[in-house]
């Protein structure tokens, strides 16, 4: 590595890079960020998957831009699924005394078992970044494959208090637990959506200016509330004939029973629906024509990548209260995922906040007792 004097600390990070999709921005936004004043040494995956195990593929080459070109940051592409030699060579071929390995899918947990075994008979002391502290689709399994990986760490570091209490929960030692929030995710590199304005993005979907526009971004999964935002949205073109909702992203499961909602409750004409994983350039367009980027999980254990890039591009959002416990800059919460409550703020969000700032709890309250009680 050139860049900095040999002397000065190197740290390894196991986890993904683009094009692999995933975790991938995160890692990036990681690895420069500790490259900003010691040496990083990545060990990245070959592949990560079976194709089949992962909807719509696992890379995508407009996944974020990004540029890795960094004088103290080497990148080495070594780990494959299907070839546990690979695992053994990367487990040998850590050059930091400190590890910082990404935990977040389940299928893995042979491997990291492997790299980390390894990597602990070397003497390295290991961090465990935990994505999930509860795996998206839970059984019995995914809890049992993650709790092997996890007891090999010297350090867990999860994204938010809450992760940690529920470690602690399930007997993990508190001292061992370190609270690091997740960055936000801003995309660097050259990209022509920078100079792409609102008007603009909204031209390229069809939208005008005088819509009141929600996005639905990211894998959909059922427990993220797509139905229930489906719902209120229903509830909510009574109050805002020129709503829209933008729906961008891979489906994990049936779109078959969103597209029945879409249509049971006439919505097409309210819905641009892209259910497919989206090229960077076209989901930051979605997200540029954007009024309010809508996050209605019904349950969450973890911290969310697509909350970071909404945030990191500037974008309002409405989330749940198990997603963020707090009311910040551009951040309204509701206190659950239920139609009534997600029609409640978003509702709040376009008489009151967009138009004259509010505290979004306040207006919530104004908005379900003189709004959609009536």
């Amino acid at each position: 590595m050139k860049g900095l004097p040999e002397s000065v600390e190197v740290v390894s990070i196991i986890g993904t890079l683009p094009p692999i999709k995933g975790i991938s921005p995160y890692c990036s936004e990681l690895a420069l960020m500790l490259a900003r004043d010691r040496k990083v040494d990545f060990i990245n995956f070959r592949k990560i998957y079976p194709e089949r195990l992962y909807p719509g593929g696992t890379r995508c080459h407009d996944l974020y831009p990004v540029d890795l070109n960094h004088p103290n940051l080497e990148v080495r592409d070594i780990i494959t699924w299907y070839n546990p030699l690979s695992w053994i060579r990367a487990g040998f071929a850590i050059k930091g005394r400190k590890v910082i390995a990404q935990w977040w899918a389940y299928p893995l947990a042979p491997i990291y078992l492997v790299i980390l075994a390894i990597a602990r008979l070397r003497g390295k002391k290991i961090s465990i970044t935990v994505h999930n502290v509860e795996p998206h689709e839970s059984n019995r399994l995914s809890r049992l494959l993650n709790g092997t990986v996890l007891p090999l760490a010297d350090t867990l570091i999860v994204h938010t208090q809450d992760n940690k209490d529920e470690l602690v929960r399930r007997g993990w030692e508190e001292k061992k637990i370190e609270v690091v929030p997740h960055p936000l995710l801003k995309a660097g590199g050259e990209t022509d959506i920078e100079s792409m304005d609102k008007e603009e993005a909204r031209r390229a979907l069809g939208l005008s200016n005088n819509h009141n526009v929600l996005c639905f971004f990211g894998n959909i999964r059922e427990y993220k509330g797509l139905d229930n935002l489906l719902l209120a949205l229903a509830d909510l073109r009574k109050f805002f004939p020129d709503i829209r909702l933008i729906i961008a992203g891979q489906p994990w499961g049936n779109w078959a029973r969103y597209q029945a909602i879409i249509e049971e409750s006439g919505l097409e004409p309210l819905v641009i629906s892209k259910p497919y994983f989206l090229p960077f350039h076209e989901l930051a367009c979605c997200l540029k024509a954007s009024d309010l980027v809508v996050f209605p999980f019904k349950e969450f254990h973890s911290a969310s990548g697509s909350l970071s890039l909404a945030l990191g591009m500037g974008c309002d959002v409405l989330c749940t209260r198990n997603v963020m416990t707090e009311e910040r800059e551009n951040v309204f919460v509701v206190e659950d995922s239920s139609p009534d409550a997600i029609a409640e703020g978003v509702l709040a969000y376009f008489l009151y906040q967009k138009q004259a700032p509010l505290p979004a709890r306040e207006a919530a309250s104004v908005v379900s007792q003189d709004q959609l009680q009536r």
